[in-house]
């Protein structure tokens, strides 16, 4: 029943014999069908000229089980934004629109892809994004705790926007900046040094205060900012 029914998905059948054999298999086929290839699914179900409500409803379970968004309604627009390593991206429409053309091919309307998009957005719409706990920074490889100063697993509740793109790694050193710092500072601001880098990793301003560089030409002050900037 399996290879027949594979035939009818796709497209190695004709219309009559797929009418004539959809409907027996169909209720004895859902799961296995549906578990294996639900895109092909879908597409029998444009085939066979289903409601289009149900068909549009099938889709959007489709990307619901599959992604994470969260929609943001501005000014005359909603921004669908997707959960995808550890950050929101803000092209969650695109990435919709590419995955109804790869997958639906000639079935991938204009008015499915807009209907689809809108009944996502109407579904995880929210007030707001980008809450985050300040003692929280995101890295490359998960999200490191300032506070527990331990790194945890990325987790779709923590809304970052953006990343540090840098793995984190108890065991790794920084011999050079260390040396360059020695070299460049005197030994009593080296500290006040490190507690500003780190400053500058918290993502709330809170201590209303600005670091001032003096000191000669060329003494690394340019060096430090580029250091700072990377």
């Amino acid at each position: 029943h399996y290879k027949e029914f594979s035939k009818i998905l796709t497209g190695k059948e004709t219309d009559e014999e797929y009418d004539n054999k959809w409907e027996d298999w169909r209720k004895s086929l859902v799961p296995i069908t549906k578990e294996i290839n639900e895109w092909n699914w879908i597409k029998a179900m444009i085939r066979r000229k289903e409601d289009i409500g149900n068909i549009y409803q099938e889709i959007v379970n489709k990307f619901l089980k599959d992604f994470i968004f969260i929609t943001i309604s501005e000014t005359n627009r909603d921004i669908i934004y997707v959960y995808k390593d550890g950050i929101y991206h803000d092209s969650g429409s695109k990435l919709i629109s590419d995955i109804l053309e790869i997958n639906l091919d000639k079935h991938c309307k204009t008015s499915l892809v807009v209907e689809v998009i809108n009944k996502i957005a109407r579904s995880t719409r929210a007030n707001e994004i980008g809450v985050v706990n300040c003692n929280f920074i995101c890295l490359e490889n998960g999200i490191y705790d300032i506070e527990n100063k331990e790194l945890i697993n990325f987790d779709s509740k923590h809304q970052f926007m953006s990343k540090i793109p840098v793995a984190f790694d108890k065991y790794a050193t920084c011999s050079k900046i260390i040396r360059f710092l020695n070299e460049t500072f005197e030994e009593k601001d080296i500290s006040l040094i490190q507690e500003w880098f780190g400053f500058l990793l918290y993502r709330e301003y809170f201590i209303k205060k600005a670091l001032v560089l003096i000191g000669p030409k060329d003494t690394g002050k340019t060096t430090f900012m580029n250091l700072v900037n990377k």
